[in-house]
């Protein structure tokens, strides 16, 4: 190799050598700028973004700040359209003084105190699910009052309206004051809720016909020991992968006892003649399936009813607790369509529904038929205490306690007679006494009035046998003129109600 390329070579080394060592050079500049801009970025961006949320919450407390205005503005004009009435068209300066009052309480209410510390920790409220803001309490507590006030008069809302203005006006601007001053009236507020609701919905569910099913089973080692029990609630849940359907079962009770050692069971849909499986199956009676048609099946070995639109055999999937409920979601194994057949009729394949029309269900349309039309549907025998006072109840809905008392006796009367067993015989006094008893409940229960089993869970004395035993003597009860005609008791006067 001659000099020249030898000097070649080693220039050409250094210079790959240089280059690389100036590129590493310019890598740790460029990473060491983008890691200062990086930073000023985010600094940049953190102020700025505060500055954003600080505008975005002074935004939400104008909204809020405008909405508790509007409310109390709207509040106080409600009110002094009030006093105007109560004075000059009604000439009660009585309520006018009132609301004088409570106009003077709303103009007396701090809101520089609303906020609390609540929406601007860093985790936020330690209930969310349940928590309620004292704005969003205040805001919604001034509706409730513009309601109550408007549907009212002045004496029935006036109480509520004192004890939350004066409560707001002499609280302190700490929100740990405020909140715990307002914590009495919260719970009652979210009762009012919750009740409104129940009955919105119960009475919308009311128009909405139901299958009425009856869900049978057995003890695994004591197939003899058979439960049924009548459910409105049943529905299908899916089809694929697999299908599923559900009722809901109240707890404690027996049936769900059993279904849970059981784990299978056979949901009955019954055709619309089959009211006797229905009564028989809505009461806690020992012996449920004695008179009703059934056999069991050879496999499972499971009660099955005959004369049903159709019976599905299940096996548990889930249950979960609801409230004062059980919901079963049950896994359909096999269907069997008119099992059995117990009078071979084409009618036993329209099902048995429940709904209201003209405050009637389908179910007691069709128990009333059976009770006064005498069409051999239903066995005497079945016709229990329970199954008097239901037609009791209905009659009394439909005519009123006066008109339906002597409809009540003569429907009583008449299967009396066609009940060959010796040991029963019409009671007036018994009778009238029952008849009261269901008017006293009626009258008490009438946000239920449509609800039969509802009224019977209030009230568990209409199915004690030993009620009356606290209003008559015994010795009252056996006298022939008892038996015939009507007798006041003896221990205790009728109720009006219960």
């Amino acid at each position: 190799m001659t000099d020249q390329e030898h000097d070649k070579d080693i220039w050409a080394e250094s210079g790959e050598e240089d280059n690389v060592y100036e590129r590493k050079l310019a890598e740790r500049e460029w990473d060491r700028l983008q890691e200062d801009h990086g930073n000023t970025g985010y600094k940049i961006g953190i102020v700025e973004g505060k500055e954003v949320n600080m505008q975005k919450g002074f935004d939400e407390g104008y909204k809020d700040g405008l909405s508790i205005g509007k409310a109390v503005g709207k509040l106080r004009g409600v009110v002094g359209t009030r006093i105007v009435f109560y004075e000059q068209l009604l000439k009660n300066e009585e309520a006018a003084n009132e609301l004088r009052a409570l106009f003077n309480e709303i103009d007396n209410v701090e809101v520089n105190h609303i906020y609390s510390v609540d929406y601007f920790r860093k985790d936020g409220p330690k209930d969310k699910e349940n928590y309620i803001s004292p704005k969003d309490f205040f805001v919604f507590y001034l509706y409730e009052i513009i309601n109550e006030l408007s549907s009212k008069d002045y004496g029935d809302a006036l109480f509520g309206f004192f004890m939350f203005f004066r409560l707001l006006a002499r609280s302190a601007t700490t929100t740990a004051t405020f909140r715990s001053r307002l914590s009495p009236l919260d719970l009652p507020v979210k009762q009012r809720i919750s009740t409104k609701v129940i009955d919105d919905v119960r009475g919308i569910m009311r128009k909405v016909p139901q299958p009425v099913v009856v869900v049978t089973t057995s003890k695994p080692e004591d197939p003899n020991y058979r439960r049924g029990i009548t459910v409105a609630s049943f529905t299908s849940v899916c089809l694929n992968p697999e299908p599923l359907v559900s009722f809901c079962v109240r707890v404690p009770s027996r049936a769900s006892q059993l279904l849970h050692s059981s784990g299978s069971m056979v949901v009955n849909m019954l055709s619309h003649e089959q009211v006797q499986q229905s009564t028989a199956f809505s009461s806690p009676d020992a012996d449920q399936f004695k008179d009703v048609p059934f056999f069991d099946d050879p496999i499972t070995g499971l009660p099955v009813l005959m004369g049903t639109v159709g019976a599905m055999h299940c096996e548990v999937f889930k249950v979960v607790q609801l409230g004062d409920h059980e919901m079963w979601i049950i896994k359909v194994l096999k269907v069997e369509e008119g099992v059995g057949g117990e009078h071979g009729l084409r009618e036993e394949s329209k099902p048995l529904l429940y709904y209201d029309r003209g405050y009637r269900s389908v179910g007691d349309q069709v128990f009333m038929k059976a009770f006064t039309e005498n069409d051999g549907t239903l066995n005497t025998t079945k016709w229990t205490h329970r199954a008097h006072l239901r037609m009791a109840w209905n009659y009394i809905r439909e005519l009123g306690p006066d008109a339906a008392g002597p409809v009540i006796k003569q429907t009583i009367q008449s299967h009396f007679k066609k009940d060959t067993r010796k040991s029963q015989a019409y009671n007036e006094t018994i009778t009238s006494f029952y008849i009261a008893l269901v008017s006293a409940a009626v009258r008490s229960f009438k946000d239920y009035e449509n609800d039969f089993f509802a009224l019977v869970e209030r009230y568990p004395e209409l199915l004690d046998p030993k009620t009356i035993e606290t209003y008559y003597s015994s010795e009252r009860l056996r006298t022939e003129k008892a038996k015939h005609e009507f007798v006041e008791p003896d221990l205790r006067p009728l109720p009006k109600k219960l």
